[in-house]
């Protein structure tokens, strides 16, 4: 039996998208005096928003709010908080080395232009990350009477250096900036959401910390428990997309016909850019099925497209969630893949691309929610995107990882011949990364009033 989650005590984040607020900063800070540091966080927690239901109006229906803010530290910012050794020392490797660990970046691929020497934020050349605060609004005008009221906060208290404010605005039609629907496939949490069509309801230690996860056990969680119980961690990736160099690769691929112009970038991603899946669409996009949440998601793999005739094997949606189509056993499949999912929580950043702001940067503000970095976030990207021989292949990596230059190829399953692509360029690149421990609330009010040896950095 799965346990009730305490929504009432997990920051929002881990349980919304907030779907509603389109607008949103996230601002870095690096923690100069802790002891100041917990006074500002004492006085920030009423407005820390919980996953708690929203309350409803007169008519029943949820009263959506207009501004939500949440809060997440790194282990340096642990530290700088006064944490005891013991404490920091309970936390897993992992977390405790950041994706800027050398032996770490190698494994998730960051090397040449997104290895961390080259980072804006979190890596060596940079000053040290110790807190993520992130601002959601409904508009930008919103956003930015948040973003003046908490800085202005945090300069009063004189307690943080601002790294980085990093703006983010939702693209038309939820769509990121090669043009596809974005965070179509979002697992659920079993005790929490009833499923929607073709959704996993996954245990909930998979996400929040103090219960049962996919293996019938509790994910190891810091120590005390009153500061891992219903936490989480959160991946934090700036991934800056090269919007012309994509276009360019269809062009080119596809002869200038526009109609094999798509159908090469739906075999890229595994769905149409409307997000119409081709395990459901695969000769044609279906811009109603792809705007349709109760079938854009509803399919497996297993009966109908094992060999990848519809959905090439190597496709990106199938590497990042194989679904029943990894294993010989559908059932095999199920199982391993329930155990390496993660909640997305990614937004796009920069302008829209068009002739006039072609130069100017733009892409995703990845973040990933999951309880264990090392089984969830790395495995995907280390396994299954990174690895050229995933589920059979030879030398392929998924089309938009970041460990490639112009040697990877694609290979497109297909009667009587098979097509590969090759020298696909890089079209993604890392600028930025974090790993960040998300406490819930009653853990804030413990580091924020009970952590002793507060240290000055």
């Amino acid at each position: 039996m799965t346990a009730k989650v305490d929504i009432d005590d997990i920051q929002a984040i881990v349980l919304t998208g907030y779907a509603h607020l389109n607008e949103a900063v996230y601002i870095f800070l690096h923690i100069r005096n802790g002891e100041r540091a917990r006074q500002w966080l004492q006085s920030v927690l009423p407005d820390i928003a919980s996953a708690a239901a929203w309350p409803l109006d007169a008519r029943g229906k949820p009263i959506k709010p207009q501004t939500r803010i949440n809060i997440a530290f790194t282990h340096a910012g642990l530290a700088a908080l006064g944490l005891p050794e013991d404490t920091l020392a309970s936390f897993p490797t992992e977390f405790r080395e950041g994706p800027a660990n050398p032996a770490r970046a190698e494994l998730m691929g960051d090397r040449g232009s997104s290895a961390p020497a080259h980072w804006e934020l979190g890596g060596p050349a940079t000053e040290e990350v110790h807190a993520l605060v992130m601002l959601f609004a409904a508009t930008p005008e919103l956003v930015e009477e948040m973003k003046a009221r908490h800085l202005a906060e945090l300069h009063a208290m004189d307690c943080v250096r601002i790294l980085v404010e990093q703006p983010t605005s939702r693209l038309a039609e939820g769509k990121e900036h090669f043009g596809y629907r974005d965070g179509i496939s979002q697992p659920g949490l079993l005790g929490t959401t009833p499923p929607g069509p073709g959704q996993e309801l996954i245990q909930p230690g998979e996400f929040v910390l103090g219960y049962e996860n996919e293996y019938g056990l509790i994910t190891p969680m810091p120590e005390p428990q009153a500061l891992g119980q219903n936490g989480t961690y959160l991946v934090y990736r700036k991934l800056e997309q090269d919007v012309e160099a994509f276009e360019r690769f269809l062009e080119e691929q596809s002869g200038g016909d526009p109609q094999a112009r798509e159908w090469l970038a739906a075999k890229l991603v595994g769905r149409w850019r409307s997000g119409a899946p081709l395990a459901l669409a695969p000769d044609e996009d279906n811009p109603a099925l792809g705007q349709d949440a109760r079938r854009n998601n509803d399919f497996a793999y297993a009966a109908q497209d094992r060999a990848g005739l519809r959905a090439p094997l190597g496709s990106h949606v199938r590497r990042t969630n194989p679904r029943d189509g990894l294993e010989k056993d559908p059932r095999l499949s199920l199982i391993a893949s329930r155990r390496h999912r993660i909640i997305r929580r990614g937004r796009p950043y920069g302008p829209p691309h068009s002739p006039q702001t072609a130069r100017q940067p733009r892409g995703i503000l990845f973040v990933a929610i999951n309880t264990d970095i090392r089984r969830q976030f790395e495995f995907v990207q280390q396994v299954w995107m990174n690895d050229p021989k995933f589920d059979g292949l030879q030398t392929d990596k998924d089309p938009f990882a970041t460990n490639h230059d112009g040697e990877n190829t694609l290979t497109i399953q297909r009667q009587p011949v098979r097509r590969v692509l090759r020298g696909l360029p890089r079209f993604v690149t890392t600028r930025a990364a974090g790993y960040f421990f998300v406490p819930g609330l009653r853990a804030l009010e413990f580091i924020a009033t009970g952590a002793p040896d507060v240290k000055t950095v």
